[in-house]
């Protein structure tokens, strides 16, 4: 309890300054509606940006040096790391991070598709390489397991129409009460997910082959979580990995967030 008091003291304390200090520079009182930001994450910083293009006074306030949150840097002797997240899965939210404040990221940095995304090899010898080539997935599966490829591209069409009915309907909306969420609509597409199912017993009913099985569910492991305990959910990753790509930030992923908070500064945060 003392600790947490302390944080929450030395945070108002921060926002304070903050604020104080924004009136000095703007020579008074800003007539502008104030919003405090804290944490200069992406979805921090995100946030802010949005505010201020909508024509509120934002201060964003960060406990750490630098923007970035979880992705950051450490420099070593001249080398960069990235600590946290090193590769980007749907790249169109980061851009629409951007265009949403009247700017472009490609102005910033340079996005390198990785393909094929990466080879995975099976303890008989044999490899699988995941690319976006379709065709080059066609006779990789079919050698491993005949007729796979259809129900590959079966669980892409699903994995596309899952990811935009929640994008629609649960992740572009706000929900004002529990029972606007817990609507049919919702009801019918969280069964339509499988939340309740577990990840690989869903894969399992696509593929026989034990070895597509891990290939195609061990991408739950990108956030910690196994297969045999993450939902059926996470199948959405293999939709993004396939059809939105993997994609490498040039100089690293820490680029975007130095490009975010430039960005951010330039709308007036």
């Amino acid at each position: 309890a003392p600790c947490s008091c302390s944080c929450s003291c030395s945070l108002l304390l921060l926002v304070q300054r903050a604020l104080m200090g924004s009136d000095v520079e703007s020579g008074g009182r800003d007539p502008r509606p104030h919003a405090v930001v804290v944490g200069a994450g992406f979805g921090g910083m995100s946030a802010a940006a949005r505010l201020a293009c909508c024509g509120y006074n934002v201060t964003c306030v960060e406990k750490h040096a630098t923007p970035g949150g979880r992705c950051t840097e450490i420099v070593r002797e001249g080398h960069r790391f990235d600590v946290g997240p090193s590769i980007i899965l749907v790249p169109s939210a980061y851009f629409e991070a951007f265009t949403s404040i009247g700017d472009d990221l490609n102005n910033y940095v340079e996005l390198i598709r990785v393909d094929p995304t990466y080879t995975i090899r099976f303890h008989d010898g044999s490899k699988l390489e995941l690319t976006g080539d379709l065709q080059k997935m066609e006779i990789q599966l079919e050698a491993m397991e005949s007729g796979s490829f259809k129900r590959f591209l079966g669980l892409l069409h699903q994995g596309h129409d899952n990811l935009h009915m929640t994008l629609r309907h649960i992740a572009h909306r706000n929900f004002y009460s529990l029972f606007e969420f817990f609507s049919p609509l919702n009801a019918f597409l969280l069964h339509k997910l499988q939340v309740l199912r577990k990840h690989y017993n869903y894969i399992s009913k696509v593929f026989v082959d034990p070895r597509l099985r891990s290939a195609f569910s061990f991408q739950d492991m990108y956030i910690g979580v196994s297969p045999y305990d993450a939902p059926a959910t996470f199948s959405l990753l293999q939709y993004t990995e396939f059809c939105d790509g993997v994609w490498y930030c040039k100089g690293g992923l820490y680029k975007i967030s130095e490009a975010l908070a430039k960005a951010a500064e330039r709308v007036g945060v």
